[in-house]
């Protein structure tokens, strides 16, 4: 009453009554001195100045008055006051009945973040206005995830367990999150990456070379998902070997070689041609270049073909080496089964070393010394395919020559 407040000065039909109004003369150690307007259960709580509220509205009167819950001051009158019948000194703050769960961390004033409801999820509190603003994805993350578990040395209850919210490191990414660079790209994870996503990266940033695959040449102008495919830049790739990401575009042509068929063998990543490979490389081959053949471009030889699948690759392996492997038998087979460097060289195709006396069963003599070749071996045609005829020839004067005077049939 001194101190005015509490349910005897509050309370309408108490405040200005005297004592005796409600607490009658008892009978008897045992009677009961309060007399309940409606009973306890039908009391009006909101009368004593405190009006329960959510959770609290449910409890039971006990519930709260209870013995250890009376502040210290009153517990003096123990002696002459039962303690376990009292519903007085009980304060009205939050922590003099519930454990403060943050212990101290956050201040004594509970109900600026929580309510009466529920004690999760709090009504009111902003991370914005703490010295780490929430933004991206931190903001979905459950707080448990950053505020770990932790053991109060004091024994609060069996549980003695509370969330950290302060201090936390907070200042690195690494504070939190496992650096799956181990260090190589610095300490600073802002500088590529964003709170909205860990795939959200800062490109104009990102410094490859520090990787374990620097970009170089044409490399360096590639669009990261043409390597990271989907998206999913912190992916593993290979890159041990070109084919890890380069189809083979010789089709295994060169895997029996000493190298394997390493793709630097013969190129860079400045570009897939020109080739490192030369005529000094090709010397070594099955096949060393010489006379008109050096001057020949590779694709003269080396032309685009199909496997069986209809997968297009340049053939660079041949079964035989022999001329009719590249070029055509004009001849049609007339001089099998000689090779055409029995007449002719890889100087010039002109340039022959057939001498008609020496290589042929028809020697000429006087007049014939002088006739140009195409004088005798005529143009003729040999399964749809025009030619020039060397053999069979009938060596019969008439076969050449007319009956009027022995004159030449052609030109020559």
């Amino acid at each position: 009453m001194k101190a005015e407040k509490g349910y005897h000065h509050v309370a309408v039909n108490v405040k200005g009554q005297g004592c005796f109004a409600c607490h009658s003369d008892h009978a008897g150690r045992d009677f009961r001195l309060i007399d309940w307007p409606g009973g306890r259960e039908g009391f009006d709580h909101a009368q004593t100045g405190l009006e329960l509220e959510g959770a609290h509205a449910k409890l039971e009167c006990r519930g709260c008055h209870k013995p250890e819950l009376i502040r210290d001051d009153l517990r003096q009158f123990q002696s002459r006051i039962n303690l376990t019948t009292t519903f007085l000194g009980l304060h009205e703050t939050c922590i003099s009945c519930h454990m403060d769960e943050h212990r101290e961390q956050l201040g004594v004033d509970c109900a600026a973040c929580h309510g009466q409801t529920a004690w999760k999820p709090p009504l009111t509190f902003d991370h914005a206005r703490t010295v780490f603003p929430l933004t991206g994805k931190h903001q979905s993350v459950d707080c448990v995830k950053c505020h770990k578990p932790v053991k109060d040395s004091k024994s609060w209850d069996k549980d003695n367990r509370f969330l950290r919210f302060k201090p936390v490191a907070y200042k690195d990414c690494t504070n939190c999150h496992k650096d799956p660079h181990k260090g190589k790209l610095g300490a600073d994870c802002k500088s590529c990456h964003a709170t909205s996503g860990w795939l959200d990266v800062a490109i104009k940033n990102f410094d490859h070379s520090r990787t374990k695959y620097p970009l170089i040449g044409k490399h360096a102008r590639l669009e990261c998902e043409k390597c990271h495919k989907s998206g999913k830049k912190r992916s593993e790739v290979k890159f041990a070997n070109c084919t890890d990401c380069h189809r083979d575009e010789h089709h295994g042509q060169f895997a029996q070689r000493a190298d394997k068929g390493r793709c630097e063998s013969c190129h860079t990543v400045e570009g897939f041609r020109p080739a490192l490979y030369t005529v000094v490389e090709h010397a070594k081959s099955d096949f060393a270049l010489t006379g008109s053949h050096l001057a020949q471009p590779c694709v003269a030889c080396h032309q685009t073909i199909s496997d069986a699948k209809g997968t297009e690759f340049v053939r660079f392996k041949f079964r035989e080496h022999n001329c009719e492997a590249c070029h055509k038998d004009i001849h049609a087979g007339q001089f099998k089964p000689k090779k055409c460097e029995t007449c002719h060289n890889v100087e010039s195709w002109k340039d022959l070393a057939f001498e008609h006396d020496r290589d042929s069963s028809y020697r000429l003599e006087g007049e014939h010394r002088y006739v140009k070749c195409n004088g005798c071996h005529l143009e003729d045609t040999k399964g749809g395919t025009r030619l020039r005829r060397y053999k069979p020839i009938d060596p019969s004067c008439k076969t050449c020559h007319t009956r009027e005077g022995l004159e030449l049939k052609v030109n020559g």
